[in-house]
């Protein structure tokens, strides 16, 4: 595992995190709903991870960390019973006009079938404790699945990998050895796991890539007939499905 020696307080990490959909970009997606039916969208991997490992309908569903509820939009229309977990004072706004239950942190009497982090692990001062908490919340055999900076490439790589260069409020790097014994500290043990993607490295004098309309048409249907991120190049990206079990 690779981490900071230095951490902000809490007090500090609220206050940044408060605004971070703004920070990063993010707004409530305007997609008109007639989207919703259109038979060639691409399919999210994660939920068919979830679809394929137990199903969705009628199970209580988490996503810590959930922004404006994209994916647990599309979790809710799997007939899941949805809540989120966010700090970002928008985001939790959008979610409530939504109808989504969202608070700041887990609720204390709350029992889950799944709960969901996604880009989430890495930011937290004190990881350990985030899967204690999830674990006290998950029902027996209950499913964790989360998606992070591999850290098995830094292993692999050293000190000039690449994500020691990217969003650098990052606190910490879990390789697939080091998350899993994480997890079994908790009673939580793999199942599966996946790497994918390349990083992404923007520059401030990259020139767009302009196509016709036509050409955008065709790209668009050509990426929504894709297979997901799992199938692309690379392994920047670390996914794990973990599974609750009891202490014999």
């Amino acid at each position: 595992m690779h981490y900071l020696p230095d951490i902000p307080s809490e007090s500090e990490m609220q206050a940044f995190y408060r605004n971070y959909g703004e920070y990063k970009g993010l707004r409530p997606p305007p997609e008109p709903r007639w989207r919703r039916w259109i038979p060639w969208q691409r399919p999210n991997p994660f939920l068919e991870i979830l679809l394929q490992t137990g199903g969705l309908a009628g199970l209580q569903l988490c996503e810590v960390g959930c922004t404006y509820g994209y994916f647990l939009r599309k979790c809710r229309i799997a007939k899941a019973r949805v809540a989120g977990v966010e700090w970002d004072e928008l985001a939790l706004d959008y979610l409530r006009g939504m109808g989504i239950p969202a608070h700041k942190s887990m609720p204390d009497d709350a029992v889950f079938d799944v709960v969901c982090a996604f880009q989430l692990i890495e930011h937290l001062a004190d990881p350990s404790g985030f899967v204690a908490e999830v674990a006290r919340r998950l029902a027996p055999d209950g499913r964790l699945l989360l998606a992070l900076p591999n850290g098995s490439e830094a292993d692999r790589i050293g000190p000039s990998w690449v994500g020691f260069r990217l969003d650098l409020e990052h606190f910490n790097y879990f390789s697939t050895r080091t998350l899993a014994a994480l997890l079994a500290r908790h009673d939580l043990y793999l199942e599966q796991v996946w790497e994918y993607m390349q990083a992404d490295l923007p520059r401030a004098d990259a020139r767009p890539v302009r196509r016709g309309r036509a050409r955008r048409l065709i790209a668009s249907v050509w990426n929504r007939l894709g297979q997901g991120p799992y199938h692309l190049d690379g392994t920047y990206i670390l996914c794990a499905l973990a599974r609750k079990t009891s202490r014999s």
